[in-house]
């Protein structure tokens, strides 16, 4: 597939809630794009170390508020430490 871009990443949760409200609504998908879209991400994601992986979903769940994840993980880490690990995770990929 494509490499995953950051841009990607931040569509997740929009991608999964219109899938989630298509699903609501008895609307067919528009299958291939958006689920293709969630599955990439899915698969990035899984493939992750476990204390990456931990970064990337709080990333998904709390957007771009580093002292929230930072408390959220129970991290040493400074924000700013955290900040940097998350944009090296998205430049190997």
């Amino acid at each position: 597939g494509a490499p995953m871009t950051k841009e990607l990443l931040e569509q997740y949760q929009d991608i999964c809630g219109e899938l989630a409200e298509m699903e609501e609504e008895g609307m067919p998908y528009r299958t291939s794009v958006l689920w293709d879209r969630k599955r990439e991400v899915d698969d990035f994601i899984d493939a992750l170390p476990w204390r990456k992986k931990k970064l990337v979903l709080a990333v998904l769940q709390y957007g771009n508020r580093w002292n929230i994840i930072r408390r959220a993980l129970g991290s040493l880490k400074s924000s700013d430490a955290l900040r940097k690990e998350y944009k090296r995770i998205l430049e190997k990929f």
